[in-house]
C-alpha cells in the first residue's frame, strides 16, 4: 500500500513538467518535501485554484463537492496489463474511436495512427511512465481499471505495443 500523499507528490512532479504550470514548477516541487499531511494541504487548496477538475486530485485530495476521495480503501502501486485499462475520453475528436472499443486503451491504440499526438512515442521517463488508475468498472467500458492520470501517454506506449504499465491504483470502498 502506498499513501495517497506519495501519488499526489507523483501528480505534482509531472504537473510542474507542463507548460501550464512552467512559472510555478518551482513551488510545486517545493511542496513534495512537505509532510504527508501539508502537501495533501497545499494539494487541495492548488485543486481549488485551477481553472479544470483533475480526476487525479478528485481521488487523492477531493475537489470542490466531490468526495470520491473519501471513497478509496486504498491506494497501490502496480503493474497493470494495457488491455485491463480504459479511458472515459480523451479528447471530443477521439470520442467516436474511444466508444467504439468501449474505452479500452489497447484496442483504441490500433487506430492511434490517426492522431499525431501519439506518434512518435517521447521518450517518457520513470515517472512520466507511471500513470494513475481507479480500480472500478463501469457497464459500458471495456476493462477494470479506469486512467485518470497519463491516457496520452498510455494510449502512446499502447501504440508503441507495450503490454503493461506501473500504475498507482486507488481501490474503493
Amino acid at each position: 500500500m502506498v499513501k495517497p500523499a506519495e501519488v499526489v507528490r507523483h501528480f505534482l512532479r509531472l504537473e510542474a513538467t507542463h507548460p501550464k504550470y512552467a512559472g510555478r514548477q518551482d513551488e510545486l516541487l517545493a511542496w513534495c518535501k512537505l509532510s504527508d499531511a501539508e502537501v495533501l494541504d497545499r494539494v487541495r487548496g492548488f485543486a481549488g485554484e485551477r481553472d479544470d477538475i483533475n480526476p487525479a486530485l478528485v481521488y487523492t485530495v477531493g475537489v470542490r463537492n466531490d468526495t470520491r476521495h473519501s471513497q478509496v480503501s486504498t491506494w497501490t502501486r502496480e503493474r497493470v496489463m494495457c488491455e485491463d485499462i480504459y479511458t472515459c475520453g480523451i479528447s471530443s475528436c477521439m470520442r467516436t474511436d474511444i466508444d467504439a472499443v468501449r474505452g479500452n486503451l489497447l484496442e483504441f491504440s490500433y487506430c492511434c495512427n490517426k492522431y499525431p499526438e501519439f506518434r512518435p512515442l517521447l521518450p517518457l521517463t520513470e515517472i512520466s511512465s507511471i500513470v494513475i488508475l481507479v480500480d472500478h468498472q463501469k457497464p459500458d467500458r471495456n476493462g477494470q481499471y479506469e486512467v485518470i492520470d497519463g491516457v496520452h501517454r498510455l494510449a502512446a506506449l499502447c501504440c508503441a505495443g507495450i503490454q503493461d504499465v506501473e500504475a498507482y491504483v486507488a481501490h474503493m470502498e
